[in-house]
This record gives structure tokens, sequence and C-alpha cells, in this order.
């Protein structure tokens, strides 16, 4: 399941690059006009879990705050992935079922979504917009 996950690393960078100094106010605010807030609302919305991120580099924080800013930069691409992702779940889980029973059950066993393009259009969306920021933010300078 690991490698289904989404390369959200884009958002992180973006944070990475507000949080660090990298881009002034003036920079910050252009970029936030340009995506409709939501560079602002990624940097106070996740700003504790970024911080646990870069205290710990654990796993787990690093998915909390990559998802914690997807959900706010790409909430439509994060409901479509988690769905695939479920709707996977439970037809392998359903299959495990029917291999278990006595009798020949593989014509009722469903092929699993694969959700490699689920996956695809989420990673675009978390680049897309960290393209945005780093665009206006140079436009901006």
């Amino acid at each position: 399941m690991y490698g289904e996950m989404p390369n959200l690393v884009p958002l992180m960078k973006t944070q990475e690059t507000v949080f660090s100094g990298n881009m002034t106010l003036h920079q910050v605010a252009t970029a936030n006009v340009k995506t409709k807030g939501d560079l602002v609302k990624l940097l106070e919305g996740c700003a504790e879990k970024f911080s646990m991120y870069k205290q710990t580099q654990s796993q787990e924080a690093f998915f909390n705050n990559a998802f914690c800013g997807a959900m706010i930069v790409c909430p439509n691409e994060v409901r479509d992935f988690a769905n695939c992702i479920q709707q996977r779940g439970a037809i392998l889980r359903e299959n495990l079922r029917l291999r278990q029973q006595p009798g020949d059950h593989q014509s009722q066993q469903q092929q699993p979504p694969v959700c490699q393009r689920v996956k695809q259009n989420l990673e675009k969306c978390a680049v897309r917009f960290t393209s945005t920021v780093v665009k206006k933010s140079l436009d901006s300078a």
C-alpha cells in the first residue's frame, strides 16, 4: 500500500520555503492572492504538524503534515484518492474472504482499482499549487 502513497513533498517544500524566511511578506501576500487564500490556509492550518515533522523527522509526522496540506490545497483530489484506496481495500478483503471459503469462488472475485490515476491527479495538484506559489513569489520579488 505504501507504493500507492502520493508524493506530496512539493507542498512541504512550499511550507519550508515560507517558514524559513525565503519569501518576503509581500511575496507571500501576492502568492496567497493567486492561490485564492490557500497559501495562508496551508501555513496556518498545518503549522503545528509541520513543526512536529521538523522536530521529529518521523514518517508519521511527515504523513500527517503532507495530508494536512493536501486537504487544504487539493481537497477533491484527496477525497478521490481516499475513496479509491478504501474501495481497493474493501475489494481485496472481500476477495480474501472468498478465497478462504471452500469451493471455487474465482468468478465472484472483483478486480480492485489500481488508484494510479487519482494518485497522479493529487500529485499534479500539489505541484501546480507549488508552481503557482513559486512563480508569484518570483514575479513579486
